[in-house]
């Protein structure tokens, strides 16, 4: 009996041949291969895999695509990491480009429409006045009442228009202006006449009482018997004269002490008001920020009256000048909602706002409200600042 062996002309077959009585007789053909390769792609070829022992053939096709795809994933991975790459620069030089862009519109440069807005307000907001009246004020002074018992009359309601006049431009970038307002009464919004009645306290008078308690012997003298016909705790006045002037003796003695001292600093007004000194253009010089050189300075005072101090307290944190003139804020510290100040002349000081909450005004318009802290006029040592 002879070996098997396999046909070269055909791979998929084995013939077995047997020798009986030296004459050679093809007993089988198998058809084997078939059948082997059947079995190996179900079991054997994990075996195979396992041991890394497979078809060089295969394993080089194998090889071949995986290096292939590694290439094609590298290359995509690439193109995705550039294009991630190229988005994230556009996006931020452009969200660069549109904050300087801002920005820009916000400095107070010449020709611009913020500068011309800011010269002359479009705004034209309500002030609001209300006035006590005291009511007992014969019985108070005659010992019958020990307290003085108040009634608030008002509101009286007016439209405020204003503008910045004698614009001087600074090397530095800062602005120098005075401030022009104007006050026209709107009667269907007021509760009460300007032609009403009001008991108030005589301000001349006590001033005039202080200021010559403070001369010496010789001028209290000469002045007491000049004031004393002018006198009184309270004044009968009507609306209009108490808030935009009225005129009174005691003014005239103030002119001739201006007169006769020769003291320029002693302003001799024609009328005395509470408020008269608001209309009209304000004799006060503010200095600020244009924010050209710096956006971050936008609106800050610089100087007022051509001083960067105060000078009216002992401590130099309160006299120093800061803060904002109110018509403008840094942006970064709205941006932040950080608290704001506002240098109010009248207060003598710095006036702080913190954020409240977000808001929509106009039909929609997103906005920030802020409000005076609740502790803003409290005893220094609940309130330093």
């Amino acid at each position: 009996m002879s070996l098997p062996y396999r046909n070269n002309k055909d791979c998929d077959s084995i013939k077995i041949k047997t020798i009986c009585d030296d004459v050679p007789v093809e007993i089988q053909t198998v058809n084997v291969v078939n059948t082997v390769n059947i079995r190996r792609t179900k079991c054997i070829d994990k075996i195979l895999q396992f041991f890394k022992i497979e078809d060089q053939r295969d394993s080089k096709e194998d090889c071949t695509r995986k290096q292939q795809c590694v290439y094609y994933f590298i290359i995509w991975f690439i193109f995705v990491l550039f294009l991630f790459s190229l988005s994230g620069m556009f996006l931020m030089w452009f969200s660069d480009f549109s904050t300087r862009q801002l920005q820009s519109n916000l400095v107070l440069a010449n020709d611009t429409k913020v500068k011309q807005w800011w010269q002359k307000t479009p705004i034209y907001p309500l002030f609001k006045v209300y006035i006590f009246n005291y009511t007992n004020t014969e019985e108070f002074l005659s010992g019958q009442d020990d307290i003085l018992k108040l009634q608030e009359v008002g509101p009286l309601v007016y439209n405020e228009t204003g503008e910045r006049v004698d614009l001087e431009h600074h090397d530095d970038y800062t602005i120098s202006y005075r401030e022009k307002k104007h006050y026209e009464f709107v009667p269907e919004l007021s509760n009460i006449d300007l032609s009403r009645p009001v008991i108030v306290p005589n301000i001349l008078s006590i001033i005039a009482d202080t200021k010559i308690g403070e001369t010496n012997f010789f001028t209290k003298m000469i002045a007491k018997p000049l004031v004393a016909p002018y006198m009184s705790a309270f004044k009968t006045l009507n609306a209009s004269e108490f808030l935009w002037g009225y005129d009174d003796p005691i003014l005239h003695l103030h002119k001739l002490q201006a007169l006769l001292t020769g003291d320029s600093k002693i302003k001799a007004d024609s009328l005395f008001g509470i408020v008269r000194a608001k209309n009209g253009t304000s004799p006060d010089r503010y200095r600020i920020h244009s924010g050209i050189n710096d956006i971050k300075k936008l609106g800050v005072v610089v100087s007022f009256n051509d001083k960067d101090t105060l000078g009216h307290y002992t401590v130099d944190a309160c006299n120093e000048i800061n803060g904002t003139d109110g018509s403008q804020f840094p942006p970064h510290l709205m941006a932040k909602k950080e608290d704001l100040h506002i240098f109010i002349k009248t207060l003598c000081r710095k006036f702080p706002l913190v954020f409240e909450k977000e808001v929509t005004v106009f039909n929609g318009i997103p906005a920030l409200r802020y409000k005076n802290p609740d502790n803003v006029f409290s005893h220094p040592d609940e309130n330093p600042s």
